[in-house]
């Protein structure tokens, strides 16, 4: 598919909106939901273009991107947070 043709086709068109409505889909996934060939959906460049066109249709945000302040976090994780066990002739409970 010729460059400039590609954001002219519905395919391109309908994959677009596929990745928009559903963020967890794999761009291959969409390309074949979109009805491309298996040579159109091997090809790299174009796999690109569909991920930078969904990207833009959004607002060049990452559906998966999520600020984290720093501050906010806790530097104690919650699986070494757990309380110690007993002694071994002791009921076995947290």
């Amino acid at each position: 598919m010729p460059r400039s043709s590609a954001k002219d086709d519905p395919r391109f068109r309908k994959a677009v909106r596929k990745i928009i409505e559903n963020t967890t889909i794999t761009v291959p996934d969409v390309m074949k939901c979109a009805d491309f060939k298996s040579d159109e959906i091997k090809n790299m460049s174009l796999n690109q273009r569909i991920r930078r066109a969904a990207a833009a249709a959004r607002g060049g945000q990452k559906p998966s991107s999520i600020a984290v302040d720093p501050s906010m976090m806790s530097s104690v994780s919650t699986v070494t947070a757990t309380p110690p066990l007993k002694k071994l002739g002791e009921n076995l409970v947290m």
